[in-house]
């Protein structure tokens, strides 16, 4: 694996193209890709960092036993409270025998009357909550139609023209709008930098001048479901040639 730049650390990238220890842009895509944002990595970090509950005490036995880690918090130990010492009440003087009272005739007790049974509280109503509305799905968005004047044209044919003539060919196609059909070879979506663009090749992938169409930022997340190998066209205006042939304001028809 490859080192970062910045700290010197084996790094991988991250979701967002930075290094996952220092979060260094890494644009090379020999890094490997780790399926997360610098930011969640960073946050998975601080949440393990945890404060140490005791003081972890090693306690050493004889050979034959080894050593054993153990964790123990000591607390002070409670002072015991001391009890109060006890008063011996002096002693009671013997009272003399009271004579017995002549027994006094029982009255008749009062019949209780029954107590009233209570009545029962009414329960209050429950009111119903109302229904949460389902919101509706977002309707997929339609493909952009080939505009009118676009020549459509796939990578070998393009080969073939500059080949033959690169000035006549850069006439011909200058201020035009050209559908090209490839295999994407390439897909580079930044979002830190701001580039996002793809390299069609032809099907059997000879051809020295490839093509790459460049394309908005709001087209990012289409880009991310495309795949190497997948068979493609992109409508774009034609924008000049250097190594490869290059085409601006792009978009997928297909």
């Amino acid at each position: 694996m490859r080192k970062c730049p910045n700290c010197g650390r084996t790094a991988k990238r991250t979701e967002d193209w930075a290094c996952q220890w220092c979060g260094y842009p890494l644009l090379s895509k020999s890094h490997k890709k780790i399926p997360k944002t610098y930011r969640q990595l960073k946050e998975e970090r601080l949440d393990k960092q945890e404060p140490p509950v005791g003081e972890e005490i090693v306690v050493s036995f004889p050979p034959s036993h080894g050593t054993l880690p153990l964790t123990h918090t000591w607390e002070p130990e409670p002072k015991p409270v001391p009890e109060p010492e006890s008063k011996s009440e002096p002693e009671s003087k013997s009272e003399p025998e009271s004579k017995s009272e002549p027994e006094s005739k029982s009255e008749p007790e009062p019949k209780s009357e029954p107590e009233p049974e209570p009545k029962p509280l009414p329960e209050p109503e429950s009111k119903s909550e109302p229904e949460p509305k389902s919101e509706p799905e977002p309707k997929p968005e339609p493909q952009p139609k080939l505009k009118s004047g676009t020549i459509g044209i796939i990578v070998e044919e393009l080969y073939s023209a500059y080949s033959a003539d690169e000035v006549a060919a850069d006439a011909r196609f200058m201020d035009k709008i050209l559908a090209v059909t490839g295999v994407v070879d390439r897909i580079t979506v930044n979002d830190v930098h701001g580039i996002y663009y793809i390299i069609l090749a032809g099907a059997e992938k000879k051809e020295r001048r490839n093509v790459r169409c460049t394309f908005d930022k709001k087209y990012g997340p289409q880009l991310n479901r495309l795949t190497v190998g997948q068979t493609v066209t992109a409508q774009g205006k034609y924008d000049g040639y250097k190594v490869n042939i290059l085409m601006r304001d792009s978009v997928l028809v297909s």
